[in-house]
């Protein structure tokens, strides 16, 4: 299991579905719900209308008739003034579960001092990006009545893991790459596997997301329950109001890299 350095792992979300995460239910939702939430909400935080966009290019574009010949009625086509959108239409029946992610690279040491037996210690910590709250989440929830899941990234990642491989589902796991600038010519070559679920728009790179996926078409409404075990308190737990993340570790000087 590999986890791309991440050390916690933050569900930030309604108490209601914090709760029920606790209680071992993670819930995959479709793509298509993002984009809908966006286009009926006018929330492209939380959700987001480019979600499964694969290009943006001209309208002329020998792309376009490329892909329309590779993927016929599969292919969505969204005008934007001289350009187009390519996207697509199975890619909404995806199902997701997102988190956020915290890596190491994103822990700070604000402190360092030595024990008893002259080890070193760091004391560190993590904030999360206030737009989490301020525009991530903008359905009129408070941010002190918010609830925040954290947890081991391992655990929590095993759990879902050992879930997915006893049901035999394909998915696939990755942190998501913020790259794409809807104003300029792009292309995510499309495979079999959606990696352009994967990239998403570089404002967005605030939410630090972790994206699990079900490849797998799944004859359901909205989405679907996973069951997990029960992640035990002492790996993670759940919180009110805005989080942040802090501990102590030990610290050891890197020797100087030469040439």
């Amino acid at each position: 299991m590999i986890t791309e350095s991440l050390v916690i792992c933050m569900k930030i979300s309604q108490e209601i579905w914090i709760k029920k995460l606790l209680n071992g239910s993670v819930w995959f939702g479709f793509i298509n719900n993002y984009i809908k939430q966006a286009e009926e909400t006018g929330n492209n935080e939380q959700g987001d209308k480019y979600e499964g966009i694969f290009a943006h290019v001209k309208k002329d574009s020998k792309t376009i008739r490329k892909y329309q010949e590779r993927f016929g009625a599969d292919l969505e086509i969204i005008n934007d003034s001289e350009y187009c959108f390519l996207r697509r239409k199975s890619c909404k029946k995806v199902a997701a579960f997102c988190m956020y992610g915290v890596k190491n690279s994103d822990l700070e040491i604000t402190n360092i001092n030595y024990d008893d037996t002259g080890k070193m210690k760091g004391h560190f910590r993590c904030d999360i990006d206030q737009k989490m709250y301020n525009s991530f989440l903008r359905d009129g929830t408070l941010p002190e009545s918010v609830a925040g899941y954290y947890c081991s990234a391992g655990h929590l990642i095993g759990a879902i893991e050992k879930a997915l491989n006893v049901n035999h589902y394909n998915w696939k796991r990755k942190m998501v790459t913020y790259d794409i600038d809807i104003e300029k010519e792009f292309i995510i070559e499309p495979t079999s596997e959606y990696p352009e679920l994967w990239h998403k728009r570089k404002d967005l790179s605030y939410q630090h997301e972790v994206r699990f996926a079900i490849l797998d078409s799944i004859k359901k409404e909205k989405g679907i329950e996973i069951t997990i075990d029960p992640i035990k308190k002492n790996s993670g737990n759940f919180a009110l109001g805005e989080l942040y993340f802090e501990g102590t570790a030990d610290v050891e000087e890197k020797d100087e890299l030469h040439a």
